[in-house]
């Protein structure tokens, strides 16, 4: 845990050394000692004003101290700020792959996720796309085949009435 140039350890030595030992002593159960001390709860409710409202969390409040936040993180796709809890204090607000997104549309439309999942769906597959495989069609036809007849859905009965 970095304290030079750290904006929180600045504040107050005493306190941020404090936060620092429980976490480094107590890695699996340093919620319960922190939440232990009440001075040193409103010590990290009072250093992190950006975050006083009620849906942010104490690994939230505790990830901003120890990493020197003073701000919302950017979303890799639209740079909008990230306003969202952490998931845990070594992940922080990346994912397991080491993304950082505000939503999941944008981590949905990013390029780096697109070129991810098609490089995982050739290795696999062989082809950039699910649908693209052989058993993806087989199986098409005879979803279609068994609901309606046809080897497409788009030929049958009812979908020519409604497009009339």
């Amino acid at each position: 845990m970095v304290t030079n140039n750290n904006p929180y350890c600045q504040l107050d030595q005493l306190k941020f050394k404090t936060l620092c030992e429980i976490l480094e002593n107590h890695p699996r159960s340093y919620q319960c000692f922190i939440k232990k001390d009440t001075e040193l709860i409103a010590w990290i409710s009072r250093v992190v004003p950006q975050l006083s409202d009620p849906y942010y969390t104490l690994n939230t409040k505790i990830f901003w101290i120890i990493n020197g936040l003073t701000d919302f993180p950017a979303c890799e796709e639209c740079q909008s700020p990230i306003k969202r809890n952490v998931a845990a204090l070594k992940l922080g607000y990346k994912s397991r792959k080491g993304s950082c997104f505000c939503s999941h549309a944008c981590a949905v439309s990013s390029s780096k996720t697109l070129s991810y999942r098609r490089a995982t769906c050739i290795d696999k597959y062989g082809v950039d796309s699910f649908t693209k495989t052989e058993w993806f069609a087989e199986k098409f036809e005879q979803t279609s085949m068994d609901r309606y007849g046809v080897k497409n859905a788009g030929g049958s009965k009812q979908a020519l009435e409604k497009q009339i």
